[in-house]
């Protein structure tokens, strides 16, 4: 039995390095992408009146933060944007916003075997504010919803085992801009 063992370890080991699929041409070797920031502020810029999230995230399983603040009641746009390069079979992101008060590791857990509806079935939609659809390599994805009331929203990347490896932070949202009454 344990002769077995360590051929099946000697074989995995020669096996394993040849997966991932071929990247595409202008494709950035996995080595050279760095890790995303854990600890940044996600930028948010205004748009006529939309308040637009712009999210990055790579093969390292990272957003490029894990935070970022709107405003209640106005438009907001999420634009998340692949700057991996695996294959959408093994590497797909989406930003999923969740509910107030929700379980972000119950839902990740319970979205898990959800394959055929993008890892978000319909058994848990009641829990999501909003969200992406899955983008692959060089893809980018967008979802708009207005900014609900103010508080802590988390988000996530629902792919399975990115959000156990970081992929996930918190929306704050603010109290509107006040008006100037003159």
């Amino acid at each position: 039995m344990r002769s077995f063992f360590i051929a099946f370890i000697i074989v995995l080991a020669m096996v394993l390095p040849g997966c991932g699929g071929k990247p595409g041409p202008d494709a950035e070797p996995p080595s050279k992408i760095p890790p995303g920031p854990t600890d940044a502020e996600i930028p948010v810029i205004m748009e006529d009146k939309t308040q637009v999230v712009t999210v990055t995230a790579n093969d390292t399983m990272h957003f490029n933060g894990d935070r970022f603040t709107v405003r209640s009641g106005q438009p907001v746009r999420i634009e998340l944007t692949n700057k991996g390069v695996r294959p959408a079979t093994e590497m797909a992101h989406d930003f999923v916003v969740l509910k107030p008060d929700v379980d972000a590791v119950a839902f990740n857990l319970a979205c898990a075997q959800a394959k055929a509806n993008a890892f978000v079935p319909a058994s848990e939609s009641d829990k999501i504010l909003s969200f992406t659809s899955l983008a692959g390599p060089g893809e980018t994805v967008t979802a708009s919803f207005t900014a609900p009331d103010p508080g802590q929203y988390t988000f996530l990347c629902n792919f399975p085992g990115h959000y156990a490896a970081g992929m996930h932070g918190t929306m704050t949202v603010a109290p509107p801009e006040p008006t100037d009454k003159k």
